[in-house]
């Protein structure tokens, strides 16, 4: 009965709570395979102090990162983004409604590829903030473009799965398995059809930094299940191992040669923060930020951790001028939530 109560409370509270920021400006665009992929942007008021391109992570939707982007208009950064083909308000590729199914990141690469091309003038500098697989596709984007972008911040990016109890040869195998023998379009174990009882009750303080702001997010997208992904399907997974394996290689990495602040949480449940740190230390111009009491999601973490993320990528647009002469390889910072 209580738990029932809770929920009844949590949707009204969702629904009638006025919301505080700016609305985007939706827009669309046709895929190179005829795909409709939603589009938003905000624009900051007054003087322009550069143009942020913002890309999701897995299941990520624009109305999430409506908070993130006001903050940013607010610092005189106009803000762009989009949902990715398979979720959000972007067309899928399955009949499965909130499954999210590719068949390859180079089906991402394409998408962003043709949303840069559609865009005109920009203020500078030009800068991706690049969230969990957003930084992935950043990564492999700059590599094919590598004057388009001034720099590049990359939040908990997934430069490798975090396999957690499986054996990383054993959970690539499996992924690879499922793929090539029928399982292509089911649902990776532990995950399943989106549904509002399944979304608050996986809730984990020790993966999810704000229990309000996860709930918040589950409700909205029980009212918006058109939004929703429940989880990834199997040919997600091998793609995700693939493409993190293309990133990961030396004449890959090295070729970045941009400013990149690599954000990193040494407890992320979801991508592994070994490998970002190796990354790190072969992009010549890259400095890393260690997030100890973070969760992967550090746009959905607590306010305190939100605020000072949100500084240190206003340091990193104002130092950018200076990184882009060359600074000392790999440079760690290390950052504490009790500073």
């Amino acid at each position: 009965m209580v738990k029932v109560l809770f929920k009844r409370l949590l949707i009204l509270w969702v629904m009638f709570c006025p919301s505080l920021h700016a609305e985007p400006i939706y827009g669309y665009f046709k895929s190179f395979d005829d795909l409709k992929i939603r589009t938003a942007k905000w624009e900051a008021n007054g003087k322009k102090r550069g143009t942020l391109f913002f890309l999701q992570g897995m299941g990520g939707f624009i109305e999430g990162y409506t908070d993130f982007a006001s903050r940013m208009n607010a610092l005189g950064f106009d803000v762009f983004t989009l949902d990715w083909r398979g979720q959000g308000g972007s067309e899928r590729i399955t009949k499965k409604s909130t499954l999210l199914h590719i068949k390859s990141f180079d089906d991402y690469v394409k998408d962003l590829e043709t949303y840069f091309a559609q865009q005109r003038e920009f203020a500078r500098p030009i800068i991706i903030v690049g969230n969990s697989m957003g930084g992935n596709i950043a990564l492999r984007y700059i590599y094919n473009h590598p004057n388009s972008v001034d720099g590049l911040i990359a939040l908990s990016p997934m430069v490798d799965v975090n396999t957690q109890n499986y054996p990383y040869f054993i959970a690539r195998s499996i992924a690879t398995l499922a793929n090539t023998l029928g399982g292509a379009e089911s649902y990776v174990f532990g995950f399943d059809q989106f549904n509002l009882d399944t979304c608050i009750s996986h809730f984990d303080p020790n993966k999810y930094g704000d229990r309000e702001k996860y709930l918040t997010d589950c409700v909205f997208l029980n009212s918006h299940q058109d939004l929703a992904t429940g989880g990834p399907s199997f040919s997600w997974l091998a793609a995700a191992f693939d493409s993190c394996e293309l990133i990961r290689d030396y004449d890959f990495s090295s070729r970045i040669l941009i400013p990149v602040l690599m954000v990193t949480v040494p407890t992320d449940h979801l991508v592994d923060p070994d490998a970002q740190r190796e990354l790190c230390a072969i992009i010549p111009k890259c400095r890393q930020i260690l997030y100890q009491e973070g969760h992967h999601n550090l746009l959905k973490d607590n306010e305190k951790l939100v605020a000072r993320l949100i500084h240190d990528i206003d340091r990193f647009v104002k130092d950018l001028p200076s990184l882009q002469k060359g600074v000392p390889q790999s440079i760690l910072v290390m950052n504490n939530t009790d500073q």
